[in-house]
Parts: C-alpha cells; sequence; structure tokens
C-alpha cells in the first residue's frame, strides 16, 4: 500500500511537471515560428521596395521579441526574385542570392505561384518548403521566393531536442523525487505501521477476555437455566468477536505488498459461494438464482478472490428485504471476469452510495444491531480489489441494489 501510494504520489508530481515543460515547448515553438514568419514577411517587403535588390537603404527591424534585425541578416536569407509582365509572361529571374535551387526549377516554381489568387503564402516544392510574397511593379509583379527548409529543420530539431530534454529532466527529477518523498513519507509510514500493529495487538488481547464472557454465560445457563441476559450476553459476544476478526484481517490486507496474482477459476469458487449462501438465505426466508458462465478467468489471489465473493454474498443476504431475492451473475469481460451480486432493498432510494466502501459506515444511522454488520466488509473488498487492480461499483434501481465487480487477465 505504501508503495503504490509513493508511486501515484511520484507519478502525478511527474506528470504535472511533464505537462507544465509541454506546454513551456509548445508555446516557445509556436513563438519561434511566429518569428521566422514574421521577419521573413518584412525582410520579402523591402526586397520588393528595392524591386528585387537589397538597395542602399537602411534596413532595420525588430523581431517579436525585439531583437534589431539589420543587414547581415537580410544578407543571409536564401531567395530569389523574378518579374512577370502584363500578360502574365515570367522573366527577369534572378538567383543571385540562393544555390538550393536551379533556374530552370525556380522558372517552374515561379510560374505556379504567380497563378495563385492571394499575394503571399507558403509552398512545398519537392523536399523544400518556401515563403514567397509579390507586389505590383512597373504594371507587372514581383515575385520574391525565400527558401525556409533550413529554418523549418531547425525549429523542428529544437523542438525535439527541448522535448528528449524534458523527458530526461522528468526522469532525472522522479529519481531525485522517490529519494525525497520515501524521507518525507517516512513519518506517515511509521504511523500507519503503528497502528496496524496496535489494531492486530489489540485484536488477539481482546479475543481472551470474550472469549472468557462467552464461557461465563454458557456456565450461567447450565447453573440457572437459559434466560434473555444469558442469551444476550452471547450474542453480543459473538458479534465482537465477529468485530475483532474483522478489523484484524482488514489489517492484514491493508499490510500486503507483494500480492502473487494467479489465473483463477472464477466459476469454480462462484459455484462454491452459491452453495454455502443459497442455503443461508434460503433459511433466511429469502430466495437465491445464479447464472454463471463456464469456464471464466480472471488474474487475482484465489484465496483473496474467494472472500471477496464471500463477502458480497454475505452483504447481500443480510441486508435483502423480507421475502426478497439475491442473485448472483458471474460472465466474461473483456479478458476478465464481470460478477454483479444483486438484491432486494426497497430502502434503497436516497442512500448516498459514494460512502458504501468507507470504513464502518453504514446506511443505518442509528446503528441499531438489527443488522449484523459493522461497516467492514464492503472496505474490506475494496482493499482486496486494489490488490487485484480490480474496480467495484454499485448502484441502485427499482428497489434492487447491485454490486459490480470487474478483474482483468
Amino acid at each position: 500500500m505504501i508503495t503504490k501510494m509513493r508511486r501515484k504520489l511520484i507519478l502525478v508530481t511527474a506528470s504535472v511537471i511533464f505537462a507544465i515543460l509541454m506546454v513551456v515547448v509548445l508555446l516557445n515553438t509556436f513563438a519561434d515560428y511566429q518569428q521566422l514568419y514574421s521577419s521573413m514577411s518584412q525582410a520579402m517587403d523591402y526586397i520588393l521596395e528595392n524591386e528585387g535588390g537589397t538597395g542602399d537603404k537602411d534596413f532595420s527591424m525588430r523581431d517579436i521579441f525585439g531583437s534589431q534585425l539589420g543587414k547581415d541578416y537580410l544578407h543571409s536569407i536564401s531567395y530569389f526574385t523574378i518579374l512577370s509582365d502584363k500578360e502574365g509572361q515570367a522573366s527577369g529571374l534572378d538567383t543571385e542570392h540562393i544555390d538550393t535551387i536551379s533556374d530552370d526549377t525556380a522558372q517552374q516554381l515561379s510560374e505556379q505561384v504567380l497563378l495563385e489568387d492571394e499575394d503571399h503564402g507558403r509552398e512545398r516544392y519537392g523536399r523544400r518548403v518556401y515563403l514567397w510574397k509579390k507586389a505590383p511593379e512597373g504594371g507587372g509583379t514581383r515575385l520574391v521566393v525565400v527558401d525556409i527548409t533550413y529554418n523549418i529543420s531547425s525549429l523542428r530539431e529544437n523542438f525535439v531536442f527541448s522535448v528528449l530534454m524534458s523527458v530526461f529532466g522528468v526522469a532525472a527529477f522522479c529519481f531525485v523525487l522517490r529519494i525525497f518523498y520515501k524521507r518525507a513519507l517516512a513519518p506517515f509510514i511509521r504511523n500507519m505501521e503503528t497502528q496496524r500493529q496496535f489494531i492486530t495487538n489489540a485484536g488477539h488481547e481482546l479475543k481472551t477476555p470474550v472469549a472468557i464472557i462467552n464461557a461465563n454465560a454458557e456456565a450461567l445457563e447450565m447453573i440457572e437455566g437459559e434466560n434473555e441476559f444469558t442469551t444476550n450476553i452471547q450474542h453480543q459476544s459473538a458479534r465482537l468477536a465477529q468485530l475483532i476478526d474483522n478489523l484484524i484481517a482488514l489489517a492484514r490486507h491493508s499490510e500486503q505488498e507483494n500480492v502473487v496474482l494467479t489465473d483463477v477459476d472464477c466459476t469454480e469458487l462462484a459455484k462454491e459461494a452459491e452453495e454455502s449462501f443459497r442455503t443461508l438465505a434460503e433459511n433466511a426466508g429469502k430466495g437465491f438464482e445464479a447464472q454463471m458462465e463456464e469456464n471464466v478467468h480472471a488474474k487475482a489471489e484465489k484465496r483473496g478472490l474467494q472472500e471477496l465473493m464471500n463477502i458480497l454474498l454475505d452483504n447481500a443476504v443480510k441486508y435483502c428485504d423480507e421475502g426478497g431475492k439475491v442473485r448472483m451473475e458471474l460472465s466474461s469481460k473483456g479478458k476478465g471476469m464481470q460478477l454483479k451480486v444483486m438484491n432486494d432493498y426497497a430502502a434503497g432510494e436516497g442512500e448516498d452510495y459514494s460512502r458504501f466502501f468507507n470504513r464502518f459506515y453504514r446506511g443505518d444511522q442509528s446503528h441499531s444491531s438489527r443488522k449484523k454488520g459493522y461497516g467492514i466488509g464492503l472496505s474490506m473488498a475494496q482493499t482486496l480489489l486494489e490488490t487485484f487492480h480490480g474496480k467495484i461499483t454499485v448502484n441502485w434501481k427499482d428497489g434492487v441494489i447491485c454490486f459490480t465487480v470487474l478483474i482483468g487477465r
């Protein structure tokens, strides 16, 4: 339990940190792309203003981060220009500032772009990526095309590198976190172990006086005969002994860290549980129905799964309405099994079912002893299912309460 809790804490913390890092990386990458397109757009505007050249005018602009960009940046751009006349015939191709494209390819790309209705855009030609912009000039159209393949590749490499560094950083963080969590949780772990040890020791110590009280009540019956007082003493002694056994069992289940899960024949266990509780239900004047598929298997611990079935069936028989019916259904679900235990429970409307698996919770807030329950059984069932990596839910509809158990393989 402690190990699982530590793992969950580390997993949740690491997931939050990783999510934050991913948001930062994505925002940074988006900002880099925006900076690239903004600076390239301004550079192309300058080139168009200078009729396809860099001109003698000062080239000075700021990118989105406020950095000053000048002629050095302009000369680092790989671009070509071309001029088309009124009839749309392209001429005057200038590839002096680019060496990643041939004149023929540049001519074909220009003719393709000049047919576009927009005045700017992005074009993928072969394996390369280009930004282009055009503007009227001398009755025709001047087109400038910038090769941004290297820039895009660099941004992608930076993104991948940032993601990898985030992964390694989170992994290192988890390693350090594991050490610090172990120290931070040490007092809490000691407290839990002390509580479990106290419950176990106190339970064993209480068993002796309870047994003596019960034996004395039996002795009084033998001497003076049975009466309501001796009967009540024996009844309450039995309830107290059962409560002690349940508390010890719950403490032991909580202590289990490494439960060995094996392939269990659920049908066989369900049939054994049916035989035990069918008689109990019928003796209490209640009906019992069972519907089970053959050869249903799940990955669990045999004794624990048997105890789980007993807890649910005992609860169903105990809280079933007078003259009502208990139903048990076992079927395959995916690669595992689904178990449903239902019983008539007319008073179930309005119950707080979200609290049914809390320890010592009972719907009867008066704590009447009419029902022989302590609110421990369902908590034990949930604890057992946690060791099997299973799930239990409860719902009420049309006077019937249903507990559904799912366990995989």
